[in-house]
C-alpha cells in the first residue's frame, strides 16, 4: 500500500476523502448526534457515518478547518451549493426522518 493510499478512507457513500492529519469541521445545522462546529481528525465516527447514510448532505458540510469561514458563509448564502445542502438537512429535520 502506498503512502497516498494509507491517507485515504472510503466513506459510506463510496467517496474517497483524504484524511491524513487534516482536521475537518461540520458547518451544517445542529443534529441530534452532530453539533455545528464539531471537529474531526481522521475518519468521521460511526454515528456520523450513519447520519451520512440517512442524509448525504451532511457529508457535504464537513469541510477542512481552514475553509470554515468560507463554508459557513456559503451555507448561509442563497444560491450556493452549501446553502442547498443546509436547506436539505433542515427540511429533513422538519420531516422528523432522523
Amino acid at each position: 500500500m502506498t503512502k497516498a493510499e494509507k491517507n485515504e478512507v472510503k466513506t459510506s457513500t463510496n467517496r474517497t476523502r483524504k484524511i491524513k492529519d487534516k482536521q475537518m469541521v461540520y458547518v451544517g445545522p445542529n443534529l441530534l448526534q452532530l453539533n455545528t462546529y464539531t471537529v474531526f481528525k481522521g475518519p468521521v465516527p460511526k454515528h456520523v457515518e450513519s447520519l451520512i447514510q440517512k442524509q448525504p448532505a451532511v457529508e457535504k458540510l464537513i469541510v477542512p478547518v481552514e475553509q470554515l469561514r468560507e463554508a459557513e458563509q456559503a451555507s448561509k448564502t442563497k444560491g450556493t451549493l452549501e446553502h442547498r445542502y443546509r436547506t436539505e438537512i433542515e427540511e429533513w429535520l422538519r420531516k422528523g426522518d432522523k
